[in-house]
């Protein structure tokens, strides 16, 4: 099955002084998607300097323990998910990646979501091993430690394989 990632509105910067270092259609840069582990979602930017990660731990076990799909949804910041902006170089090496080439990811600034929500379907596929799943993001709002802020109001990833680990 082939992957879907729908962006419903455009990412937009907001309080970076002349329009920061991101477009308002940052989004529109995004070409690759993945996830992996049990469960990271990740978006980059063909240039590798700009990726969009979510991370949460054992939604995968926990479909497959249930033998069905599993709906969790995290209000953000959470302390069992987080979902993280990050731009510099080579953002993405380090992600769903057992291979790290050169000095590996450099990120020169990082946001952060403060606000928002994140659900995310599971669905186990047992004679694989892993699971197929989505995540939906609605009303985000990132922030960077200078209080840039980067809001998000809708953002879908749909039919993503998680639940495998690189190596």
């Amino acid at each position: 099955m082939r992957a879907l990632f729908t962006f419903a509105c455009c990412l937009a910067v907001v309080g970076c002084g002349n329009g920061g270092p991101l477009s308002p259609n940052v989004v529109e840069n995004f070409t690759r998607l993945g996830g992996c582990v049990d469960v990271i979602f990740y978006a980059v930017d063909a240039q590798d300097r700009l990726m969009l990660r979510f991370r949460a731990d054992g939604l995968v076990n926990e479909a497959q323990s249930a033998g069905e799909e599993t709906v969790t949804t995290f209000q953000l910041p959470s302390t069992e998910a987080e979902l993280i902006l990050e731009q510099g170089t080579n953002v993405s090496d380090a992600t769903c990646d057992d291979a790290i080439e050169g000095d590996g990811p450099q990120v020169a600034r990082s946001w952060t979501a403060v606000a928002g929500t994140a659900t995310v379907h599971v669905r186990p596929e047992p004679d694989a091993g892993g699971a197929r799943a989505d995540l939906l993001l609605e009303g985000v709002l990132l922030e960077s430690a200078t209080g840039d802020e980067v809001p998000l109001s809708r953002l879908e990833w749909s039919d993503i394989h998680v639940g495998w680990y690189p190596g």
